[in-house]
């Protein structure tokens, strides 16, 4: 699995943090000064290529114009405490097609924010489409039309099943992706951060294909380096890129099973992605992704204890809600790599226990219960969650996560789950109804939320107070 993947399947599936687009990463480790500059070359992009080359028309300029800049304020990070930008450009995009706007920006920004809740997944996948498709067309900047495109082949996946076998569309805007990808990185006016970001996303997405991925990153190596020589998020890129390409020449098999040039590939592959890490951590000994990315490479090269815990402090210490750095870790200790159940479970509760940690960090407890339950013998799954020491464990991390993230209703539903999984009836039809209207989708549908309602109803009247 590559780093890129690893550093976000995690909160994917933690969703947190994730309804803007924010990076799991706690801060962002940019300085103001690059968030304003960064702002500066997002309104150029968006409201004023809009400007320049959109479908502009003065009965909708308005609310196009306000969706436009509050997009660009939150890519950049600069939004104000409790401002909802999601419902900011959403309503301003709805206003801007009500009077009747067509043009493609505003027609991918509504799709984005308005759509993904209230169509089915293939509708969802097609308006995406069209929107990527209007926007390639246009004369907007490439980094529009990369990050449309990137939505539309994640999309399609996504409704196909997740499976990409023989799926042209899916390959079809992939390569869109990745051509507009290349002329970003070969224009030295963009941010680098910028860089990092489009390149992480596209990296994510080629990230099973060996194929896509090496010559995605063959097109931007070069102009990469040239133009941000001296830059922290230049050499990570070209680190977690390394990273990745070191799996691909392994291959995915069990060591007994890789060939000589396979290790030789993998060996060269880990070592220049250190040194490409490491030279990052040079750059910028602030940014929190560098450490990250290293622990990655202490679980690929067996690195011992010390230097692993040496870049997990450093993660930590930059960023006390770093998610990513604890879950590398917590793989380092996993009985297939370098340590064992209990010290698997021995961290977790570390996590919990912790005042200093922030976020998603408790529920590092959670993962290490989840690791051990995937190795259990099916005839063990029913019974689990149920074991006192278990759920004493599941419930501490849940009981953290609600106090370090009172506002978040997702870690409510995901209590109730686990709940539910307990058989602690009462405390799961109690769970699901303090957040306010439920989200079904967490559990399934509706259809499938009625379904473990209704259940734990009945066996609550048998449960012992």
């Amino acid at each position: 699995m590559s780093a890129f993947r690893r550093n976000f399947s995690g909160m994917l599936g933690l969703a947190t943090c994730l309804a803007l687009g924010l990076s799991a990463c706690g801060k962002r480790p940019a300085h103001p000064v690059a968030r304003e500059t960064r702002l500066e070359w997002n309104l150029r992009t968006t409201a004023g290529a809009y400007e320049l080359f959109g479908e502009t028309h003065a009965t909708w300029d308005g609310p196009a114009t306000n969706a436009l800049i509050e997009f660009s304020r939150y890519r950049c990070g600069l939004l104000a405490p409790g401002e909802d930008a999601a419902e900011i450009i959403r309503t301003n995009c709805e206003a801007a097609l009500l009077a009747r706007c067509d043009d493609p920006l505003i027609e991918y920004l509504n799709v984005r924010f308005a759509l993904s809740e209230t169509n089915t997944a293939q509708a969802f996948a097609d308006a995406l489409g069209k929107a990527a498709d209007d926007l390639e067309a246009s004369y907007y900047p490439s980094i529009r039309k990369l990050y449309a495109a990137l939505r539309a082949a994640e999309q399609y996946k996504y409704a196909a099943g997740g499976s990409t076998n023989a799926n042209q569309v899916v390959f079809h805007y992939r390569h869109v992706a990745m051509t507009n990808l290349a002329l970003v990185v070969a224009d030295a006016s963009t941010p680098v951060e910028e860089v990092y970001e489009a390149c992480r996303d596209t990296f994510f997405m080629l990230d099973q294909n060996a194929r896509q991925f090496t010559n995605c990153y063959a097109a931007i190596a070069g102009p990469l380096m040239a133009n941000w020589p001296d830059a922290s998020p230049a050499w990570l890129v070209r680190g977690v890129a390394q990273e990745r390409m070191a799996w691909f020449a392994r291959g995915g098999g069990y060591a007994d099973a890789v060939s000589a040039e396979g290790w030789a590939g993998f060996n060269a592959g880990t070592a220049e992605a250190e040194r490409c890490l490491l030279r990052a951590w040079d750059l910028n000994p602030h940014d929190p992704r560098i450490p990250n990315e290293m622990l990655r490479v202490c679980i690929d090269t067996s690195k011992s204890r010390d230097q692993m815990e040496l870049w997990f402090n450093r993660a930590m210490e930059l960023d006390p809600a770093n998610y990513d750095a604890c879950a590398s870790k917590l793989r380092y200790l996993l009985p297939r790599w370098y340590g064992s159940d209990e010290a698997t479970l021995e961290f977790g509760r570390q996590c919990v226990q912790s005042t200093q940690y922030r976020g998603a960090v408790p529920y590092i407890l959670v993962d290490a219960h989840q690791y051990i339950f995937g190795e259990q013998p099916p005839a063990k799954w029913n019974t689990y969650w149920k074991q006192p020491e278990v759920w004493t464990d599941v419930q501490a991390a849940y009981e953290r996560l609600l106090v370090l993230n009172p506002q978040s209703t997702y870690y409510y539903y995901k209590y109730a789950q686990a709940a539910y999984s307990a058989g602690k009836w009462r405390l799961f039809l109690d769970m699901v109804k303090k957040p306010g209207p439920v989200n079904y989708s967490v559990f399934g549908g509706k259809d499938q939320f009625d379904l473990l309602v209704q259940s734990a109803e009945i066996k609550s009247r048998q449960e012992t107070p």
